[in-house]
């Protein structure tokens, strides 16, 4: 049985390939064939960057809910404020009448 030697393509290599397959406009059976190599691994590479982009999208919706919980939590904070201001004018302003 003859041995088949596995060829290794650099990381730089793989993303230069999947660019050339999902931003060239061409079919990924012309460009592995253009590049070479099998088409699986064109779609292999796809798939892996595109699972390595949704990560990204994941951490927008979780950046959003954590500045909507952000919010809301120094709207409470500031009508807590508000009400201690309040407090504290009215106690002054006790004070500043003078003895009855």
């Amino acid at each position: 049985m003859g041995q088949s030697t596995r060829r290794h393509f650099t990381p730089e290599f793989k993303a230069q390939t999947v660019k050339l397959a999902t931003e060239g406009g061409h079919p990924l059976s012309q460009v592995a064939a253009d590049l070479g190599i099998r088409a699986s691994l064109l779609r292999r590479g796809r798939r892996d960057h595109e699972d390595l982009a949704a990560p990204a999208k994941n951490n927008v919706v979780a950046d959003k809910i954590a500045l909507e919980e952000e919010v809301r939590r120094l709207r409470k904070d500031n009508e807590r404020l508000r009400q201690e201001r309040d407090i504290l004018k009215k106690v002054v302003a006790i004070f500043s009448e003078g003895p009855k």
